[in-house]
């Protein structure tokens, strides 16, 4: 007789997906007023999201279609061996998505003064080699080219604490720099009591002046005390309607100076509002960042910038500068407290942005989408508008369009820890991917009370085969809610790609003492039970997962593995013959 086919390790890796990755967030509403601050858009929590293929896990019958088999279709039976238990085939677990995005990545580090020579030769001395000999020779020469004119901004307070950094570069031989608002934005430039200015040589200036600060593309342009710059230029005549390749120059404390190949592409979307994706292998890129042609000129900005690793920033062409340039012939800077002049209202003031709340709350997305995308002209850089448009956007199925708002989002206010909860979910598809398990992390810093949100990240994980990491997560939920049943089916799966079979078992007991319907965790403690070779036990399992989902096949089929095991023939050949008539069964 061939061993029997319910071994653990062929179902174990499939048990995880089907349950859990259609959970996303409880339809929860704990807001009894309307929008006054970011934390009334927070306490609207997930309730707007109500994704079709989203529902959240609860300890209820399953209806058909939920109910149905998470695990892969056995072989066809070997009737020359045994006509009546065909044996499973193991599967794994899937590997997870990966970008082929063409990229060249240069870190060079910020020179010491002695480096310097060797960093800027002289004109009749020869090149010296590359620093990494593996870059790309012509990015090397591009970043030297490029190094006095791109610059690190810092804003300070009066008692020296860092208010805000971002990067720029020099657009004018007087010292004037362009940069993102982000670096001094209104709502706290009251309290910048000093701007500096690093260069990619290691020069340092101050911020004296503003010649202009746009609230809408985010432009901003500062006058330094710095004199005969060297500056970049501008190609205003950059077309972005296809996908095309640029580069994206950026200036850390960490890497100094570096330079990633990218795409970029126009977002003429209803939600895009005119912004460019960048997109590449890493993120180097900052607020107020160049991103270059292939001549190693200037068409346009990082505006806003998601903290991932597979990422997708979001930039603003450079036209919108030229008209600052001819300015600055015939003006004069303005002095740096009118940056606070710029400030507007929040958007949670406006009676439009009051009205759309109400309309996703009282599910009518489609009218409250579409006032809130009218909003986005006001309010382009709000990023309460953003995840609050992200939520319409899920509420039509639109995942997409909705991940991108909350990219967005969370760029401008990496803080708000729905629109990080949001952003992972609208990419869940039941394999386990580095973007989504990111963006929980994220979440789980801002949401460190809610319970799904830990779910999510232990069941990414779990797919991930962290499973130390997805333990941690797991008992986080307990921690929360400890009769919270998924966390405990979670918590068995965990257990048994360890190796722990005996706490599996604990757990997935616990599941179904706290949740009686749970089908998968009656199937998983068949499996369970049976290599402990219990099969009156593992026969009881499976006999209420049958009883629950009559159209389960491989249940039926287990059973009738543990039934013949037990010598009880007739009740084995009776499940057996239950399995042959389903469709599943049937169509192999």
């Amino acid at each position: 007789m061939r061993r029997e086919a319910e071994t653990l390790t062929e179902d174990c890796n499939k048990c995880v997906t089907d349950r859990v990755s259609a959970c996303a967030v409880e339809l929860v509403c704990e807001s009894t007023c309307i929008m006054r601050s970011r934390a009334a858009l927070i306490s609207l929590r997930a309730a707007l999201l109500c994704l079709p293929q989203v529902s959240a896990i609860c300890a209820r019958p399953l209806s058909e279609e939920d109910a149905k088999s998470p695990f892969p279709p056995a072989s066809a039976p070997d009737e020359a061996k045994n006509p009546l238990w065909p044996a499973l085939e193991p599967k794994g677990v899937p590997s997870a998505d990966a970008m082929a995005v063409p990229r060249v990545t240069l870190s060079l580090p910020k020179p010491t003064t002695e480096e310097l020579q060797s960093l800027i030769p002289d004109a009749g001395s020869p090149t010296p080699p590359p620093p990494d000999a593996a870059s790309d020779p012509a990015q090397v020469e591009r970043a030297r080219a490029i190094a006095a004119s791109v610059v690190e901004l810092r804003s300070w307070d009066a008692f020296g604490n860092e208010l805000a950094r971002g990067c720029g570069f020099f657009i004018g031989e007087n010292g004037a720099v362009l940069t993102d608002i982000s670096v001094v934005r209104p709502d706290f430039a009251q309290g910048i009591e000093y701007v500096t200015v690093t260069t990619g040589l290691g020069q340092s200036h101050r911020i004296t002046g503003v010649w202009a600060q746009n609230a809408d593309t985010g432009f901003t342009v500062l006058q330094s005390d710095a004199t005969d710059t060297p500056l970049l230029i501008v190609n205003p005549g950059f077309g972005f309607t296809k996908e095309k390749p640029i580069s994206i120059v950026a200036l850390h404390d960490e890497l100094g100076l570096t330079i990633a190949d990218a795409w970029a592409q126009a977002d003429d979307s209803a939600p895009g509002a005119g912004w460019l994706n960048l997109r590449g292998e890493d993120s180097p890129g900052e607020p107020g960042s160049p991103v270059l042609d292939a001549d190693g000129r200037v068409v346009a900005l990082v505006s806003m910038r998601v903290p991932q690793g597979k990422w997708m920033n979001f930039g603003i062409r450079i036209d919108a500068v030229t008209e600052v340039l001819g300015r600055m012939r015939k003006e004069k800077p303005q002095p740096l407290s009118t940056l606070a002049s710029a400030r507007r209202a929040p958007v949670q003031q406006d009676s439009r942005f009051i009205e759309a709340f109400r309309g996703l709350y009282e599910a009518r997305p489609r009218q409250a989408t579409g006032q809130l995308l009218k909003l986005l002209k006001p309010y382009p850089r709000s990023a309460e508008l953003w995840a609050l448009l992200g939520l319409g956007y899920a509420q039509l199925g639109a995942r997409e369009e909705a991940a991108n708002c909350n990219r967005k989002a969370v760029a401008l206010d990496p803080t708000i820890g729905q629109a990080w909860l949001d952003l992972a979910v609208n990419q869940l598809d039941g394999q386990a991917k580095t973007a989504v398990r990111e963006a929980l992390e994220k979440a789980v810093v801002e949401r460190p009370g809610d319970r799904l949100t830990w779910l999510l990240l232990g069941e990414q994980q779990l797919l991930a085969k962290q499973f130390a990491e997805a333990e941690r997560s797991l008992l986080e939920v307990i921690k929360i809610e400890s009769d919270f049943s998924p966390a405990s089916y979670l918590l068995a799966n965990v257990k048994a790609q360890q190796g722990d079979y005996l706490a599996a078992l604990n757990a997935a007991e616990r599941c179904v003492r706290l949740s009686p319907k749970h089908e998968q965790a009656w199937f998983f403690l068949g499996l369970l039970y049976s290599r402990q070779g219990r099969p009156a036990d593992a026969a009881r399992a499976y006999g209420n997962v049958v009883e629950i989902n009559p159209a389960h096949p491989n249940a039926w089929r287990n059973l009738a593995l543990v039934q013949r095991k037990r010598g009880r023939m007739s009740e084995a050949q009776l499940a057996f013959q239950r399995h042959q008539r389903l469709p599943v069964a049937a169509a192999r």
